[in-house]
Parts: C-alpha cells; sequence; structure tokens
C-alpha cells in the first residue's frame, strides 16, 4: 500500500471523526438550548430553566456586608476597635472568642477573628452537609455554669414545657412556643421531600436541646429587635447574650429581608464554608396572617437561601420589606429621617424602651416604636404563603442537588445548574404542564 493511500485513509477518518463531533457538540447545543427554553408552570406562573437557575443564584448569594445596617463609617469604627486593642480592658474584645466558649459554646467559634477570611467578602454558597437537619425553637439550650455566672441568674434544665426558656429568652417566651412548633410541623414534610434531607424537630423541653447535639436551626421568639447593636455593644458594656455578641459574628451572612423591628436572621458557616448554625428571629406578638408567613420564611432561609428572589410568588422576595426599608411599619409618630431615627433607635431612651417592653410579652407589636399601623400587605398573598410556595421547594430542590457543593461561586453553580438534568428532578416532579399556546 502507497504512502498516498495510508495518507489519504487518514485525512478522510479526521474528516469524519471531525464530522461526528461537529454533530455531537450541535446536537449537545441544541439540546442546551432547548432546556434552556423549556417552560415550567410553579404556582400558576411559566418559568423557563434560565428564570429559574437566574434566580435562583439570586436568593442561594448575598454581597451583604455583616453590620450593614449601621454604614460603613460605623463598621469600619468596630472592625477597627475590635482589631485593635481595646482601650478599656474590662471589654475584652480581642479576647471575646476564648472567653464566650464556657458562656456560648455553640457562637463562641464564630465571633471575629475566630475565622479569618469574612464571608461576605467571598459571596459563596453554604448549605447543610447533613443527612437529617433539626431544628430547634429559641436560642440553644446548651450552656453552662460559667454563663449562669456571668448572666447573674442560675439556668436548671427542669424538663418541663413551662420552664424551657433559656438564659437570653425574652420573659415569657415560654408561652409562645406552640405557636411556632405547630407552624414548623405543617411545613417539615415539604422541605424534607424538597432537599432530600430528613428535618427534625427538637421541642424545647427535650434533653437533646441541652446537649453538643442541639438542634442547629434556631427560630427565636424576639419582641425588640436590634441587628448588630453596635452602639449598645461598646457603650453599655456585653453581657453574653447572643445578640449583645452579634457585632462581631464577622463572618455571618445576613437575610436580606432583614428588619430591626420584626424579623431578622443569619447564616454562621463552618471554615469549610457549610453550614455551621443558622438563626431567624420573629416578633411572636404579630398578627398570626402575618406571622405565619414569615416564620415560613424563615425555614426556607435558615436552610441556605439568605438573598432575595425577583418572583412575587417567592417568600424570599421583597413581600413584607421594600426596596430601602428595613422596617415593617409605614407611618411612624417620629417625623425623623432615616439617619435621626436610626441615632434615636440607639439613644439612652430607645435603649430603656426596649428593655421596658422585652419584659412585656403582651405588648402589641404594632405599638412598637410608637408605630401607628402595619405596612399595608396584600391579604391573598399573605393567606397564599400560609404554605411553602412550589417556586420555594424548587430552590430548595436546587440547593441540595449533590452537584452543588458548599463554597461555590455563582459563576460556578451556573454552570453546574446549565448542564445538569439531575437537580431538575425535582421541578420536573412537580411543575404543572403550561397550556398550549392558542392561535386565536
Amino acid at each position: 500500500m502507497g504512502s498516498g493511500e495510508v495518507l489519504g485513509g487518514g485525512v478522510i477518518r479526521f474528516f469524519v471523526l471531525a464530522a461526528l463531533m461537529f454533530l455531537f457538540c450541535a446536537t449537545d447545543g441544541a439540546r442546551a438550548f432547548a432546556d434552556d427554553e423549556k417552560t415550567y408552570v410553579l404556582d400558576g406562573e411559566i418559568y423557563t430553566k434560565a428564570n429559574i437557575i437566574n434566580d435562583f443564584l439570586n436568593v442561594a448569594f448575598t454581597e451583604r456586608n455583616w453590620n450593614s445596617d449601621l454604614g460603613k463609617e460605623k463598621q469600619k469604627e468596630l472592625l477597627d476597635s475590635y482589631f485593635s486593642a481595646s482601650p478599656n480592658p474590662s471589654i475584652n474584645l480581642h479576647n471575646l472568642g476564648e472567653i464566650s466558649e464556657g458562656s456560648v459554646p455553640w457562637l463562641a467559634p464564630h465571633i471575629g477573628e475566630k475565622l479569618n477570611q469574612p464571608l461576605n467578602s467571598r459571596n459563596v454558597l453554604s448549605k447543610w452537609d447533613h443527612d437529617r437537619i433539626y431544628v430547634g425553637i429559641d436560642w440553644p439550650r446548651y450552656v453552662t455554669a460559667e454563663a449562669n455566672y456571668f448572666i447573674g441568674t442560675w439556668y436548671t434544665y427542669s424538663g418541663y414545657p413551662e420552664n424551657a426558656a433559656t438564659p437570653f429568652s425574652i420573659k415569657g417566651a415560654e408561652q409562645h412556643y406552640s405557636l411556632f412548633l405547630e407552624a414548623i410541623k405543617d411545613q417539615v414534610y415539604r422541605i424534607s421531600e424538597s432537599t432530600g434531607r430528613e428535618i427534625g424537630i427538637v421541642e424545647p423541653w427535650n434533653p437533646q436541646d441541652i446537649s453538643v447535639n442541639h438542634a442547629k436551626i434556631r427560630i427565636v421568639p424576639s419582641y425588640g429587635l436590634h441587628p448588630r447593636n453596635f452602639k449598645n455593644f461598646f457603650e453599655y458594656g456585653h453581657t453574653f447574650s447572643p445578640e449583645d455578641l452579634e457585632p462581631v459574628l464577622f463572618n455571618g451572612v445576613l437575610f436580606e429581608s432583614y428588619t430591626d423591628t420584626y424579623f431578622d436572621g443569619y447564616l454562621l458557616p463552618k471554615k469549610d464554608l457549610s453550614l455551621d448554625i443558622s438563626i431567624c428571629k420573629i416578633d411572636p406578638s404579630l398578627p398570626p396572617e402575618f406571622f405565619i408567613p414569615l416564620l415560613n420564611e424563615c425555614l426556607i432561609r435558615t436552610l441556605g437561601l439568605p438573598g432575595m428572589s425577583v418572583s412575587h410568588n417567592s417568600l424570599l422576595s421583597r413581600w413584607h420589606s421594600p426596596p430601602g426599608q428595613n422596617k415593617v411599619w409605614s407611618k411612624l409618630i417620629f417625623s425623623y429621617n432615616d439617619e435621626e431615627f436610626r441615632s434615636y433607635i440607639f439613644s439612652d431612651q430607645s435603649l430603656n424602651l426596649r428593655h421596658h417592653y422585652s419584659d412585656s410579652p403582651k405588648q402589641p407589636a404594632q405599638n412598637y416604636y410608637g408605630a401607628e399601623k402595619i405596612f399595608e400587605l396584600d391579604p391573598s398573598q399573605m393567606n397564599r404563603f400560609r404554605n411553602l410556595p412550589a417556586y420555594d421547594l424548587v430552590m430548595l430542590s436546587l440547593l441540595y442537588c449533590p452537584a452543588l457543593k458548599s463554597g461555590m461561586t455563582p459563576e460556578e453553580a451556573r454552570g453546574v445548574l446549565e448542564k445538569s438534568e439531575a437537580c431538575f428532578q425535582f421541578l420536573e416532579r412537580i411543575a404543572a404542564k403550561p397550556s398550549p399556546v392558542s392561535d386565536d
């Protein structure tokens, strides 16, 4: 056989292989394009796969800085004060993490420089890496005798619901526990189904909650929120209450829908960026038609979705917190602008007011800070949000797709989802088939 024949055969094979590869790539590309254009009906709305991926990146990631509600100047002041020698030795800021290990052992690893790279600058995915996730009510009861010494009270676990409040609870917190438990129990099956994780509830009087195996998702009754109360932390000293330590949880990931009056929450990841503990606080004196949707939002966000959705069918949207407004009140008896209002809520007068209401569990939320009425909310939407929307269950299913890993960037997550079929199995199962479009 001549060299020309060999060369000719090789060229032919090359072109045949090239043609096959082109055909394969073209088919694969066409399939990907078709997948992007495929439509799904969730909660009566039509979405494409591309819509869903884009919004998942909105809700699973956030660039919001810890203490962002303080403004840049006070953020810098707090960081400078913490990471330099404190002029007041009694505050012991630099050693706060070590001091807190005995009193709030579940929070201490997240204080200040215990984690070296602030998560807020990385904008990465965080999710639970456990097959079974526990939800608990109020702050963890995993405390020590040292905690009792510092807060000036001796906390003993009696095993009875009426005595289940933690050393850090608001007064009368236990009277609200059944309300929280009933609302959570209504939703755990649907969360389990969408995440592929078993969701357990640790009731406040369960001995598990005073051990290292306490529930890591915490839904906390709280009347008067003061997220990351910077001024109180430095000027009034700190206790070992979790809320007083919050300003220095620099690696925390804020829920973008937080408010400073009725709803607040954050994720605390471990060094590998999987979740270690999630906290969500709700004012339990809110009207039931508002409280239940807020608690449902709590459950979704504590699983690792801190951002804001663009879908009005989502509990992760701005359904109760319009842009630029981080408080529910539409009308205040004060005529202050935002800066003056913030100065007020950090004043002695406001602190005394907050302490008064913290000891008055029956004080209606509508009257807190002198509010005249609650922001006008859509009654039909609140009624729909009494159950978890299908849209949000899809977001949870994507987050817990095994192909997505804690620590991924938005670009990495997008790459996985655009190529994955397995991640969309839950969506394929629950989405309604869209009605054919009429030619009329």
